[in-house]
């Protein structure tokens, strides 16, 4: 399944994203179009334990990793 993170900011301000709420996904994940900062911000509020550094790390991948290229695909 493939999934912008738009799409999932839309899904998040309809309110399907809730506390303790969980989601499966069956198959291959992916995350297209995902800025770091806005990754960085999801993180904040769906893992409050994950330290800021990392968080940090993380959107930074997932941002990388995110992009998209006919061809090529995503990048990591």
């Amino acid at each position: 399944m493939g999934i912008s993170f738009g799409l999932l900011e839309r899904l998040r301000s309809d309110g399907l994203f809730s506390e303790g709420c969980r989601i499966l996904d069956i198959g291959s994940s992916n995350l297209y179009d995902a800025p770091a900062a806005s990754v960085q911000a999801f993180l904040k509020d769906f893992n409050h334990g994950l330290p800021a550094a990392r968080a940090f790390a993380l959107a930074e991948k997932l941002a990388k990793g995110s992009t998209y290229d006919p061809q090529a695909g995503g990048t990591c």
